[in-house]
């Protein structure tokens, strides 16, 4: 804190002029130096002086993402010394659980949300802070709430305004209407789907990045992991109930059983897969804690440890009936593993409860990135940095061969980059992949062949999950199979299968067009030449239309008592003068064509003739197609 002095400028004699005032310089001097511990990022003083209490206040925030208010007592100082004030206190602070925290950049910036109003007092009733990540916090004093050991009131934080989601590492859908994602952070959040709005978030429990997630069916628990070598459970509303510690480095891989959990179902088990080359098979107790106190959080049990690559483990996936675990390392293979039924037991030493290995599969060139069971068939899926898609075939468990009866049946080649994820959907009878090159393709099984290429995204494709359209229910404004994608360009995408609609549209079509031929036939059989005429060039036939005009040409000459091609001439030029632009285009095309064959020569050159004594040159040399790439040269050079 600083103290405003006036000091008198001597000037000398010479520059001094008769009887002229003193000039006053403005100095501060400091009063008082309190050490708070943290980069100062921001700083608000309120101007208006509580005349009960002669107290100003000041509101800080900076690296330690933590906002304090600081309160100070104007002291009168001796005459002709001026006022000054007592040393600085700290009278408000955010809760360590509510505070953004240090490792994500702390606070950058601090606002008033009504600073044009000199009446809002510092209790910051309405101030706003922003954190290094772009997200906007609204906090307010909570009422009659304090510290219990510094007696300070605490500030609590309304809803919080999410900014850059950073580089987005994994998703799951939860439901039809809901999405956890982990970003390149140590806080997962819960998203509202369409919307994308922030619910929840899974904060206070990793210390680090975290770089995967799974869920429950339900969606009532979510399983982290990440850089701190730890696994959390949390429960769908933030609450971490949870830890598992054990791993020696970051866990890069993760994966929660399919069957439901339910109260009735007993304990439960989640796999992990870390860079220490190791998977553990942790097993949750089915009475988890309800609140989130660091002294209530169950330790997860490791049932069994093995290790299984010779390289980073980059994903783990559980077939749909729990019995078989596949691993996928950098070291190019893909391992499966059978895993025996969690035993109620809780002795971790029991042979029973021990991961076998069942069979290995060799076939990428590369690192594998993920795999992934089919929904119904005993098929498997990978996806690997030499940028193939491969489709494995199960074998059963007796098989004694290293590759246990396993063998790939198919291989997709497309993508330019690493396939880094790899879902099914329809059933089992296609494929989604997301790569490295920003794009991701849909496949069906067995055609072998890319139905369709999306391109959304301008980076890695990290992040891909489906919910299927039978998990869709009526509340969702999602009505066919829910896709949705995350990279590293901060995008979350959603895509709407659109298949039915273009089946129906495409039936709509076929159904109209078959209508008009009908139609045609009609015009063409009451002899209305005319109608037929418009309606053949409509639906874009040629051969409709040389029939109806060589039908209406012969119809004016049995009309004519000469045999001469005026009659049909004069005819002709009647309808041409009636065509636009781009009719007369559309005509001269078919008379280019006309032009090539005996039998319709004839009619082409009377056709042309008429145009050309009906239509002006400039009105045809300046003819052209919609898109500007045709025009009458280019066809009268052809005809």
């Amino acid at each position: 804190t600083w103290k405003e002095v006036h000091t008198p400028v001597i000037l000398s004699k010479k520059k001094r002029k008769a009887k002229e005032t003193p000039t006053m310089l403005t100095k501060y001097e400091q009063i008082h130096t309190l050490p708070v511990y943290e980069m100062v990022e921001s700083l608000l003083a309120d101007t208006n002086v509580n005349a009960t209490t002669n107290t100003i206040r000041l509101i800080s925030a900076g690296s330690r993402g933590l906002v304090r208010v600081w309160e100070c007592t104007i002291v009168s100082g001796d005459e002709g010394d001026g006022d000054t004030i007592s040393s600085l206190t700290c009278v408000q602070e955010q809760p360590s659980h509510q505070a953004f925290g240090e490792e994500g950049g702390g606070y950058t910036s601090l606002f008033r949300s009504h600073p044009s109003n000199t009446t809002v007092p510092a209790s910051i009733d309405s101030l706003i802070a922003v954190d290094a990540q772009q997200g906007i916090h609204h906090l307010s004093p909570a009422t009659n709430t304090t510290t219990s050991t510094t007696n300070k009131s605490l500030l609590r934080t309304l809803p919080t305004i999410l900014g850059n989601l950073d580089e987005i590492l994994h998703l799951r859908i939860l439901s039809p209407t809901a999405l956890v994602l982990a970003t390149n952070s140590s806080t997962a959040r819960i998203l509202s789907i369409p919307s994308f709005t922030c619910t929840t978030l899974l904060e206070n429990g990793h210390t680090d990045t975290i770089l995967c997630l799974d869920a429950t069916a339900d969606g009532n628990f979510i399983a982290t992991a990440g850089k701190d070598n730890t696994v959390r459970v949390w429960r769908s509303d933030g609450t971490c109930v949870a830890v598992g510690r054990g791993h020696v480095e970051a866990i890069g891989a993760l994966s929660i059983q399919n069957s439901a959990v339910t109260t009735n179902s007993g304990d439960w088990f989640v796999m992990t897969g870390s860079r220490d080359k190791t998977i553990k098979k942790w097993r949750v107790p089915k009475h988890l804690p309800h609140d989130g106190d660091s002294d209530n959080i169950a330790e997860l049990e490791v049932v069994t440890s093995v290790r299984a690559h010779e390289k980073d483990i980059n994903v783990l996936s559980i077939s749909p009936n729990d019995t078989i675990i596949a691993s996928a390392s950098q070291d190019r293979t893909i391992k499966l593993w059978n895993n025996p039924t969690l035993s109620k037991s809780n002795n971790n030493t029991s042979s029973n409860s021990s991961l076998t290995l069942r069979a290995i599969l060799k076939g990428h060139k590369r690192g594998v990135w993920d795999v992934a069971f089919s929904p119904h068939d005993r098929v498997l899926a990978s996806g690997s940095g030499d940028g193939t898609v491969k489709l494995w075939s199960l074998g059963r468990n007796n098989d004694t061969s290293p590759a246990g009866g396993c063998r790939c049946v198919r291989t997709f080649q497309g993508h330019s980059s690493s396939v880094l994820r790899v879902r099914f959907l329809s059933g089992g009878l296609q494929l989604m992949s997301s790569g490295g090159d920003g794009l991701l393709k849909l496949w069906t099984l067995r055609t072998n062949e890319c139905e369709t290429t999306l391109d959304s995204h301008t980076d890695k494709v990290w992040a891909l999950d489906i919910l299927p359209q039978s998990s869709t229910d009526s509340s969702s404004p999602i009505t066919t199979n829910l896709v949705i994608s995350g990279g590293a360009d901060s995008r979350l995408v959603i895509w709407k299968d659109v298949t039915q609609r273009e089946e129906e549209e495409l039936r709509r079509e076929e159904q109209k067009a078959v209508e008009l031929e009908q139609k045609l036939m009609n015009h063409l059989r009451g002899k209305e030449y005319e109608k037929a005429l418009e309606l053949s060039l409509k639906l874009d036939k040629p051969f409709q239309a040389h029939k109806v005009l060589t039908s209406l040409v012969e119809s004016e000459l049995l009309k004519s008592t000469t045999l001469s091609n005026d009659a049909g001439l004069s005819t002709l030029k009647f309808h041409v003068s009636s065509w636009s632009p781009t009719r007369l285009l559309q005509v001269l095309s078919y008379i280019r064509e006309w032009n090539t064959k005996s039998k319709t020569c004839h009619m082409a050159m009377l056709l042309l003739r008429a145009i050309l004594t009906t239509v002006s040159v400039p009105t045809l040399s300046s003819l052209k197609n919609e898109d500007g790439k045709g025009d009458v040269m280019s066809i009268l050079a052809g005809i």
